[in-house]
């Protein structure tokens, strides 16, 4: 109880105070008091704060939380498939992660310089996917037999022995997805991972059409009947060298034409410069100046293909594109009429095609006349090669990349070495040079035949070691290739897909990997995208927005 003098003196200060309210009576004063000793809390008993409910928002939002709320659900006992040095991140095949989790990830705390030294790697997990079954294809009438999978498709006995001969026995999933839809006289869209024989699908139906008319169609001078569209020269050698081969029996011939002297060719036309040429394999700024000029024909042209349709719809290629395609005929080619088709065929191949693509190809080319023939890891990282991320120092970077490539070349593996500009290839050129170390350069200011030569080095194994930027990047085919650096991050993540794709190719046998080397906040951001991706074994969400 309160002592009786302490009571009085402050009932008289409040009662006495002109200013109080009514509240201060003395009733209300002892029960204040009293009540205040009564309901006196024990000493075990806990302080309970709530916060506004924005803030909680705010919280969870940036995953300031209990670490049981980030934490999977169940987390089963299948293959590891990201492998991390902090091992409460790993990853195991099979965990799912609901869409109000917030997904843990090994690079979340890669902003900051302390975490250099840190590292993981996403594991493989599936055989090359290039052989797996389309989910859309009809198995019923399909049976694993290298006797007959070609003919299943529609492809003829001619043909089909000329691709026997190259060793091309197994269709891949894209072929067998494909070549049907092209045979049956649709436009088609192909978007495929990379290194999953593109080329041959599209490349197989057009060689089969052509032989079907080409006896019923006049045959002109400069006026082929198949047209493939690349971005670069090298990639056009490449396709030619493809489909030359498999032409050579079967009465057909295919000719590749580079920029090289395009214009002092156009002042010095001759009766030898007419050829008979039934597919013709260019970049497009050639033939664009070829039909301006009249000395190329596209009138009886049965297929149109854009190879590496991406690169062409960039805004550096899309004008001289749309000029092309208006000089065109399209329509489509009927399997079962007698008669020749009066027009074209276009076909569209990518292994990326970001999101604004489709509004670009509308524009020259009514989106809704093509059909779509898409993979089942288009987007996603691939599943069959081993990729490595290291957080490191941009000073220690040298360091790291002769000790990468040293390994490498006393295991004389083949490996690709991207940067992102031709000055750093240069310097890692002039820093391998020092090191005694042989390599081979690749990047966009070196002339046609430099570049052909370094590449060519390259391809028969003179050289172990290429040096290049992202030029080399988009549809060069080197089976040999084991390992690819990426000694500068690319700054889009359909670089990093085209880069990583260097190797794991079809007819690698050997175990392949990617290695990438992370130094700064902008490719942290990026990698976020790719390690997201292959926890929720869904297409990267940053694919969409790349050009």
């Amino acid at each position: 109880m309160l002592n009786k003098r302490v009571f009085h003196l402050l009932r008289a200060r409040y009662i006495g105070n002109d200013n109080c309210c009514s509240f201060h009576t003395t009733t209300s004063l002892e029960s204040r008091f009293f009540k205040l000793q009564v309901q006196d809390p024990p000493e075990t008993s806990l302080w309970h704060t709530t916060l506004p409910k924005k803030s909680m928002t705010d919280l969870v939002r940036k995953g300031v939380w209990k670490r049981k709320n980030i934490k999977p659900k169940h987390v089963p006992k299948g293959p590891l498939v990201i492998s991390c040095k902090r091992q409460e991140f790993n990853h195991y095949k099979g965990t799912k992660y609901s869409k109000f989790t917030v997904v843990p990830l090994a690079s979340n705390g890669w902003h900051s310089k302390k975490a250099n030294g840190d590292y993981f790697s996403i594991l493989p997990v599936t055989h090359n996917p290039a052989f797996l079954l389309p989910d859309d294809f009809d198995k019923t009438n399909y049976e694993i037999d290298e006797a007959d999978e070609f003919v299943s498709l529609g492809v003829t006995d001619e043909v089909i022995k000329s691709l026997r001969k190259n060793k091309y026995n197994i269709p891949t999933s894209v072929q067998l997805a494909a070549i049907p839809k092209i045979l049956a006289g649709d436009h088609v869209i192909i978007t495929a991972e990379t290194g999953c024989g593109k080329t041959l699908a599209y490349a197989v139906p057009m060689i089969v059409n052509i032989l079907r008319w080409k006896s019923q169609l006049p045959h002109k001078y400069n006026a082929p009947f198949g047209l493939i569209v690349v971005p670069t020269r090298e990639l056009a050698m490449q396709v030619g060298e493809v489909i030359s081969k498999i032409v050579k029996d079967l009465d057909l011939t295919c000719k590749v034409i580079l920029a090289e002297g395009t214009k002092k060719f156009l002042l010095n036309l001759n009766e030898s410069d007419l050829e008979m040429n039934d597919i013709v394999v260019c970049t497009l700024g050639v033939i664009c100046k070829l039909t301006y000029h009249n000395v190329y024909n596209l009138h009886h042209c049965l297929q149109i293909v854009l190879d590496e349709g991406d690169t062409l719809l960039d805004d550096s290629f899309v004008d001289k594109l749309q000029v092309l395609l208006k000089r065109c005929k399209f329509k489509g080619i009927e399997p079962h009429d007698d008669c020749p088709p009066n027009g074209a065929q276009l076909t569209l191949v990518s292994a990326t095609v970001p999101k604004q693509a489709e509004s670009v190809i509308d524009n020259i080319f009514p989106i809704k006349w093509m059909k779509r023939v898409d993979t089942k890891y288009l987007h996603m990282i691939l599943p069959h090669i081993k990729q490595n991320f290291i957080r490191c120092n941009k000073s220690s970077k040298v360091d790291k990349i002769l000790r990468i490539v040293k390994k490498d070349m006393n295991m004389k593996s083949p490996v690709i070495v991207f940067s992102n500009i031709v000055p750093t290839c240069n310097f890692l050129a002039h820093l391998m040079n020092e090191n005694e170390i042989q390599c081979a350069r690749f990047h966009s200011r070196m002339n046609t035949l430099e570049r052909l030569e370094e590449l060519s080095r390259f391809r028969k194994g003179e050289v172990n070691l290429l040096l290049a930027t992202d030029i080399a990047s988009r549809g060069h085919d080197i089976p040999r290739v084991r390992h690819v650096v990426n000694y500068e991050f690319p700054r889009y993540l359909a670089d990093y897909v085209h880069r990583a794709g260097r190797t794991g190719r079809i007819g690698n046998k050997a175990t392949c990997e990617v290695t990438s080397l992370i130094s700064s906040v902008r490719e942290v951001s990026l990698l976020k995208e790719i390690e997201l991706s292959a926890r929720k074994e869904k297409p990267a969400s940053a694919m969409s927005t790349t050009t």
